[in-house]
C-alpha cells in the first residue's frame, strides 16, 4: 500500500468521525501518518489510553470537530486523492 493511500484512508476515517488508535489499525507504524496529517494543519485531539491486553499505553485520536478544522481535513483529503 502506498504511503499516501494510508494517509488518505486515515484522513477519510477521521472525517467520518472515527476515533482511531495505532493499536487498532492495520497499518504498521501508523503513528507516523498522524504526524503527517498534523503537519498539514489538521488538529487532532489525542488522549492517552491504557492498553486492554498489556500494561502499555496508546494514543486515541480523533478530528477536532471545528468548522475550520474540518475544512482543512477535507482540503487535505482532496489533495491526497489527486
Amino acid at each position: 500500500m502506498k504511503r499516501d493511500s494510508i494517509v488518505t484512508s486515515i484522513s477519510q476515517r477521521l472525517l467520518n468521525g472515527e476515533r482511531m488508535a495505532s493499536i487498532d489499525t492495520e497499518y504498521a507504524n501508523s503513528n507516523q501518518y498522524y504526524v503527517q496529517i498534523k503537519k498539514q494543519g489538521v488538529e487532532l485531539i489525542e488522549v492517552w489510553k491504557d492498553n486492554k491486553t498489556n500494561s502499555g499505553r496508546h494514543k486515541e485520536r480523533w478530528l477536532n470537530p471545528t468548522v475550520e478544522n474540518i475544512r482543512k481535513a477535507r482540503d487535505l483529503l482532496k489533495l491526497l486523492k489527486v
